[in-house]
């Protein structure tokens, strides 16, 4: 059985989780419209904090070929 403190920690846990999984769709769905906007992989890897490769390796599954 879980105590209170288990409870509060492990609903924590799911709502960190569920706040993780909003973020990375919205990540993604800002990469995409500024790669349909015209920004290159490179000025859009480095708002994220990564390569140019990176953020192609990435996003470019989302793009429409």
């Amino acid at each position: 059985a879980y105590s209170v403190t288990e409870s509060d920690t492990l609903a924590e846990l799911r709502a960190a989780a569920l706040a993780r999984r909003e973020a990375e769709g919205r990540i993604e769905a800002a990469a995409l419209a500024a790669h349909r906007a015209g920004l290159s992989w490179g000025v859009i890897g480095a708002q994220l904090g990564m390569t140019r490769q990176g953020a192609r390796q990435r996003f470019e599954r989302l793009v429409d070929h």
